[in-house]
């Protein structure tokens, strides 16, 4: 197994803490020249946009967008 770089260990502890242990990103985006990545999950409420940056002290992360199923 793979270690986790520490933007994918922030945003895997949200998932776990939301109930989402499981649940991989389909995509991930990352900004150029800048430590924020967007993950995108697929719910079974819908579709998960989280914002992962690292504010130079600790990890922010933020739901950004979150598009409900149907």
């Amino acid at each position: 197994m793979t270690a986790l770089l520490p933007h994918e260990q922030a945003a895997l502890q949200y998932m776990t803490h939301k109930g989402y242990p499981s649940i991989e990103p389909f995509d991930v985006d990352a900004l150029d020249d800048q430590p924020c990545w967007y993950f995108y999950y697929e719910l079974p409420e819908g579709t998960l946009e989280l914002e992962v940056y690292w504010n130079g002290r600790e990890w922010e992360t933020t739901v950004t967008t979150f598009t409900l199923a149907g």
